[in-house]
């Protein structure tokens, strides 16, 4: 009789890496009720627990006050619920007011279409659309 010992060994896997903040980037066009026109370059970071802070970045098409190709910035924080953004502007540079937005992303949770508004006192109505992507950040 042979004296036969197996050994196993623990399988050990590598811990799943943990979901950070989405990011999104959104690419588009706003105009106002009076044609003043804007391109826009969005990037919005958003946490596990909803909550957003980004920037967007105006570029002029046809607005007063600025040459074609003028670039502004608008800092904006505010919440996702969804696919729907609520984004409120706190800071700008560059010749631009501060608006809030509500903005709804149409499509996969990767990438699409979205639309959507300022909603503020000076550009109540003015339509937003445009084309998304959303990464996940890795921690």
């Amino acid at each position: 009789m042979s004296d036969t010992h197996t050994i196993t060994k623990p399988i050990v896997q590598a811990p799943a890496p943990k979901v950070g903040r989405r990011i999104i980037l959104l690419s588009g066009h706003w105009e106002s009720r009076i044609r003043t026109v804007f391109d826009l370059e969005a990037t919005i970071f958003v946490s596990p627990d909803g909550s957003a802070v980004g920037d967007i970045l105006w570029i002029y098409v046809d607005a007063p006050g600025a040459p074609p190709g003028h670039k502004a910035v608008e800092l904006v924080a505010g919440t996702m619920q969804g696919m729907r953004l609520e984004l409120e502007g706190y800071q700008v540079q560059g010749g631009v007011v501060c608006d809030q937005y509500l903005i709804r992303l149409c499509g996969s949770a990767e990438a699409g279409e979205f639309i959507g508004e300022s909603v503020g006192i000076e550009w109540g109505g003015a339509p937003m659309s445009g084309t998304y992507n959303i990464v996940e950040e890795r921690e």
